[in-house]
C-alpha cells in the first residue's frame, strides 16, 4: 500500500508541474536561453514581457522550455510564467489561434482555423519562427525578379487601396518549370509535398510550406460548409512576395510581370474563378492595418480591420462571394502570400461525367461500408489485386498435394477406399506463404509461434494487413472498439505437430478456435466484441452475418438489448488451412470430395468438391454519410442467417431455405431482387448440391427480371476454402464490382442437365463478363453441410478499368509529412 501511494503521489506532483504544457504565457525577468540541439542551457536574455507557448516540462532543472512568439527556446521557472489570454485580432498583437507544435494538435488547429473562416470570413494564426526569421527570408529575396503586377489585374492579387511596393513569383524546382519565366501557376496541393517540418526548411521555404500546410490541413474540411459556401480545396497557386520599394529599385516600376497572351489570360481567368482563401503570412512590419470589405451581394460577414504586426498568418475568404481587403503596411514590409484554389473547372466537369452511374443508384441512410479487404488464396493471391487477376485470368489452382503436406503414396487411392482419401489434389498457398511468420512484429515468442496452428499464425498477418489497408497503423488500434468475427473450423494441426514439455502453456491456445477470434484483439487491445462461428462451410459468412447483426442501430423505440449493438468497426476473417491427410480422409468417407481434383461447378461432370485453402478479411465500418465513407470498397447493403430446421437429412441442401435466406438479405438490402447483376453461388460442384442451388437462386430472382442474371463460383478456381468459403466468395463479389466484369466459370464444358433454368434469364459464362454498366449489386450464398446458410449482398461501382465512375469524396486526407 505504502508503494502504490508513494507512486500515486509521484503522479500527481507530476501532473501539476508539467500542468502548464501546451498552454500561452507570459515571461517576466531574465531566462535561460535553451540550445535545442544540444538539450541544454546556451546563456541569459532578458525575455521580460515576452510571450509564447510552454512546448514541455524539464524534470533535471525543474523548468519549463518556452518557445516565444520572437523565436526563441528558454528555460523558464514557474514563478515567472503567467497564462495570458490572447487578444482579439483587431486588438493589436491578438490572435484566434496558435500554429500546432504537434500533430496531436493539428485536428483542433485546422477546425478551430476552418470555422473561424466560416463565421466571419477571415483568421488570425500566431506563427512561430526561428530567431533572425526575417532577416534570413530579406537576404533569400533580395536575388528574386522583382517587377509590379498590370495595372488591369493586380486588384485581384493585391487588394484595393495599394501602398507603393514590389513584388515577384516564387518559381519551384520541377522539370515542368524548367525554362518558363516566373508567374503565377497553381499547383495540386499533393505536388507541394505537404510537410509540417518546417523548422528544419530554409526560411522562406519554410514559410512558403507552411502556406501549403494551411490549405492540406484545411482539405477535409472545408467541403463541410453550407452549401454556398463549401468548397474542396484542391490546391494552391505559387507564391507571390510582396515588399516594400528600396534603396535602387527605381526599375521595378517600369517591369511588368507576366505576359500579354492568351495563355496568360486563361490562366488569370482560371486563378479569378477558382480562388476561395488567400493565405497573407505576414513577415515583417513596422505596423499598418488590414481591412477586410465584404461582397455587398455575398456572405453574412462583417466589417473587420486587423492591425498589422510580424509573424501571423492570416487566412481570409476571396472569392467574389467573400471580401476584398486593403493591405496597407507601415515602414519596411515583407509578406508572402497564396491562394487556395477550388477544383479547376474542367476537372469538376470531368468528375461530373464520371459521377453518372448507370445502374444500380447507391443505396441511400446509414449504411455498413467494407472499407478495405485482404486475401491470401491459392494462385498467389496475396493481395487483391492479386486474387483478381487470378480469378480474371480463369486459373486453376489445383495441384497434387505437396509432399510438404502429406504423402499421397501413403495416405491416397485411385479407387475409394475406406481410411485413404480419394483425392491427391488441393489448392494451396506457397509453402512460405503459410511457414513464414514475423513472430516479434506480433509479440510472440518462437516457442509459442512454433506451437500455434499455422492458419493462426496466416489469420494475424492478413486481419493485421487488411486494417493497414483501411489506413490504420498499429498506434492506432490500442482501446479501439472494433469487433472481431473469425469463420473457422480448424485444421489437422492437433495430429500433426509434437508438443515438448516447455511447449504445454502455449499448446491449448495455440489449437484451439475459440482463441482465433481473441488473439487478434488481445495483441493490439482492440476492445469490441469477439466470436469464432463454426458451421462448416458457411462458417465465414456466418460470421460476417454475426458482425452485421452487432452493427444494426436499435431504433428509438427499443430497449438497449443485453448484445451489443450500433458496433461502428469489425474486422472479419475467413480461414481454412489443409495441412494434413486427417481432413482428406474424413471427407472422403461420405463420398464429398471429388476423384477428379476439380470443382466442375455447374458442369455434368460435377462428383463432388475439391478442396482449398486459404485466408480472407474485410473491414466494415458503419458511416453515417459519404465523406465518413471515403475510401470504401463496396457497400455491404444485406446480411441473413439461418437453419434448414427439419429436412431430408442433415447434411442434403434445402431448397426452400436457401430461398428464405435469400429473401431476408434482400429485405434488410431494401433491393428488388430482379435488379442482382451477379450471383456468386456456393456452387461446390456436387451433383445434387448445385442443381438445388440454381433452384432456389431461381425462385427468389426470375420474377420480373429484365436483364440475364450472371451465375459465378469461385470454387472453380481456388477449390471449396470450406469455412473460409463464404469470405472468399465476397470478396470475389467485391472485386467483381470494383471492375464491373463478372469472371470466367473454369472446368464448364457442358452444362449440368439437372439445372432448372427453363424461362430463367441466366447465363454460365466460360469468360469474363462485362457488367454493361458502371455499378451492380451482387451477392454470395454460403451453405453448412449442418443445415446454416448465410447470404450476404453487395453494392458497388467500378473503381477501376474500362467503367471508372466515381462516389462520394476523392479522399479523405492530404498526406502531410512529419
Amino acid at each position: 500500500m505504502t508503494d502504490l501511494a508513494v507512486s500515486s503521489s509521484s503522479t500527481l506532483a507530476q501532473a501539476e508541474e508539467s500542468r502548464l504544457v501546451g498552454r500561452l504565457v507570459e515571461i517576466s525577468g531574465t531566462v535561460d536561453l535553451h540550445d535545442q540541439a544540444r538539450g541544454s542551457g546556451n546563456g541569459q536574455v532578458d525575455a521580460d514581457g515576452q510571450r509564447g507557448r510552454v512546448e514541455g516540462w524539464l524534470a533535471g532543472p525543474q523548468r519549463y522550455l518556452v518557445r516565444t512568439f520572437s523565436g526563441l527556446h528558454v528555460t523558464v521557472p514557474e514563478a515567472n510564467l503567467t497564462e495570458f489570454q490572447p487578444a482579439e485580432p483587431e486588438e493589436f498583437d491578438g490572435f484566434d489561434v496558435a500554429w500546432p507544435s504537434a500533430p496531436a494538435h493539428q485536428e483542433a488547429f485546422s477546425t478551430t482555423v476552418a470555422q473561424k473562416v466560416n463565421e466571419k470570413g477571415y483568421c488570425v494564426i500566431q506563427m512561430f519562427p526561428r530567431p533572425r526569421f526575417a532577416k534570413e527570408i530579406e537576404d533569400e529575396v533580395r536575388e528574386l525578379h522583382w517587377g509590379i503586377l498590370q495595372g488591369d489585374v493586380e486588384e485581384d492579387y493585391l487588394g484595393t487601396d495599394l501602398v507603393d511596393g514590389k513584388v515577384s513569383w516564387l518559381q519551384y524546382e520541377s522539370p515542368d518549370e524548367a525554362g518558363r519565366h516566373a508567374g503565377l501557376r497553381t499547383y495540386d496541393l499533393d505536388d507541394m509535398d505537404p510537410d509540417m517540418r518546417i523548422d528544419s526548411m530554409g526560411s522562406l521555404e519554410g514559410a512558403d510550406k507552411a502556406l501549403t500546410n494551411m490549405a492540406a490541413l484545411l482539405w477535409p474540411l472545408t467541403p463541410e460548409y453550407e452549401d454556398d459556401k463549401s468548397f474542396i480545396a484542391w490546391g494552391r497557386t505559387s507564391g507571390l512576395v510582396r515588399a516594400s520599394m528600396g534603396p535602387g529599385d527605381e526599375g521595378v516600376r517600369s517591369r511588368s510581370l507576366g505576359r500579354d497572351d492568351q495563355e496568360e489570360l486563361d490562366l488569370h481567368i482560371g486563378f479569378v474563378d477558382q480562388k476561395k482563401l488567400c493565405i497573407l503570412y505576414l513577415i515583417d512590419n513596422d505596423g499598418g492595418e488590414l481591412d477586410f470589405i465584404p461582397s455587398p451581394e455575398g456572405y453574412d460577414y462583417n466589417e473587420a480591420t486587423i492591425p498589422l504586426s510580424k509573424n501571423k498568418i492570416v487566412v481570409f475568404r476571396c472569392d467574389s462571394m467573400g471580401m476584398n481587403y486593403c493591405y496597407r503596411p507601415a515602414g519596411k514590409n515583407l509578406a508572402l502570400q497564396a491562394w487556395v484554389l477550388d477544383t479547376p473547372t474542367a476537372m469538376k466537369e470531368k468528375e461530373e461525367a464520371l459521377r453518372i452511374i448507370d445502374g444500380p443508384e447507391e443505396p441511400a441512410g446509414r449504411r455498413n461500408n467494407i472499407m478495405s479487404v485482404q486475401t491470401r488464396y491459392p494462385g498467389l493471391g496475396f493481395c487483391p489485386q492479386a486474387y483478381w487477376n487470378m480469378l480474371l485470368s480463369g486459373a486453376d489452382t489445383q495441384v497434387q498435394v505437396p509432399i510438404q503436406r502429406w504423402d499421397i503414396d501413403i495416405y491416397y487411392r485411385e479407387e475409394k477406399t475406406m481410411g485413404y482419401s480419394m483425392t491427391c489434389h488441393g489448392a494451396t498457398l506457397q509453402q512460405s506463404e503459410i511457414e513464414q511468420f514475423d513472430n516479434k512484429f506480433f509479440g510472440i515468442n518462437d516457442v509459442e509461434a512454433s506451437v500455434m496452428s499455422p492458419y493462426m499464425r496466416v489469420m494475424l498477418e492478413v486481419g493485421y494487413e487488411c486494417l493497414w489497408n483501411a489506413g490504420y497503423q498499429r498506434s492506432d488500434l490500442n482501446g479501439w472498439h472494433c469487433g472481431v468475427f473469425v469463420g473457422d473450423s480448424g485444421s489437422d494441426w492437433d495430429s500433426l505437430v509434437w508438443v515438448k514439455k516447455d511447449m504445454m502453456p502455449y499448446y491449448y491456445a495455440g489449437r484451439e478456435r475459440s482463441a482465433a477470434c481473441t488473439r487478434m484483439s488481445h495483441i493490439f487491445g482492440m476492445v469490441g466484441p469477439c466470436s469464432t462461428a463454426e458451421t462448416a462451410c458457411s462458417s465465414s459468412l456466418v460470421a460476417c452475418g454475426i458482425a452485421q447483426m452487432h452493427m444494426r442501430q436499435k431504433t428509438e423505440e427499443q430497449k438497449t438489448p443485453n448484445m451489443t449493438v450500433d458496433l461502428k468497426h469489425a474486422l472479419v476473417i475467413g480461414t481454412n488451412t489443409i495441412i494434413g491427410p486427417g481432413s482428406y480422409i474424413s471427407l472422403s468417407g461420405p463420398g464429398m470430395l471429388t476423384r477428379g481434383g476439380r470443382c466442375f461447378t455447374f458442369d455434368t461432370s460435377a462428383d463432388g468438391f475439391a478442396r482449398g485453402e486459404g485466408i480472407g478479411a474485410i473491414n466494415l465500418k458503419v458511416c453515417e454519410d459519404s465523406w465518413e465513407a471515403a475510401g470504401r470498397v463496396a457497400m455491404l447493403i444485406g446480411c441473413a442467417i439461418n437453419q434448414d430446421g427439419r429436412s431430408a437429412s442433415m447434411t442434403a441442401p434445402h431448397g426452400p431455405s436457401q430461398q428464405a435466406v435469400i429473401r431476408e438479405s434482400m429485405r434488410e438490402a431494401g433491393v428488388s431482387p430482379n435488379l442482382i447483376t451477379i450471383a456468386e453461388c456456393h456452387g461446390t460442384g456436387t451433383a445434387l448440391g448445385d442443381p438445388i442451388e440454381v433452384g432456389a437462386l431461381r425462385g427468389v430472382m426470375r420474377a420480373d427480371r429484365k436483364i440475364p442474371i450472371l451465375k459465378t463460383s469461385a470454387k472453380s478456381n481456388i477449390g471449396h476454402l470450406e469455412a473460409g468459403a463464404g469470405i472468399a466468395g465476397l470478396i470475389k463479389c467485391i472485386s467483381m464490382l470494383n471492375y464491373s466484369c463478372g469472371t470466367a466459370n473454369v472446368h464448364l464444358l457442358c452444362l449440368n442437365p439437372h439445372l432448372d433454368v427453363a424461362g430463367y434469364p441466366v447465363y454460365f459464362e466460360t469468360e469474363p463478363t462485362d457488367f454493361g454498366s458502371n455499378s451492380g449489386l451482387t451477392g454470395v450464398s454460403s451453405f453448412g453441410f449442418g443445415g446454416t446458410n448465410a447470404r450476404a449482398d453487395v453494392w458497388g461501382h467500378a473503381t477501376k478499368g474500362a467503367r471508372y465512375s466515381i462516389t462520394g469524396p476523392m479522399q479523405t486526407n492530404k498526406s502531410i509529412a512529419y
